[in-house]
């Protein structure tokens, strides 16, 4: 059960991340805020299931689609 909960919170983690950094450049593409789209969007990740769906409605549901570099 905890290896299920851990591998659903990644996942979570991970589409944030994506969805997180994807808005955060496409509002903001100047490379002087790269390192800190990185850092809003890792810190979004880090709270798992809630970032997810923090980022999904502050991105107006996804509207940048997904981004990982």
């Amino acid at each position: 059960m905890l290896l299920i909960l851990v591998v659903f919170w990644c996942l979570c983690g991970f589409l944030g991340y994506g969805i997180a950094l994807a808005w955060w450049d496409g509002e903001y593409p100047d490379p002087y805020f790269r390192a800190g789209n990185r850092v809003v969007a890792a810190a979004v990740a880090f709270f798992g299931p809630l970032g997810l769906l923090t980022a999904f409605l502050c991105s107006s549901f996804a509207r940048h689609g997904l981004k990982w570099r």
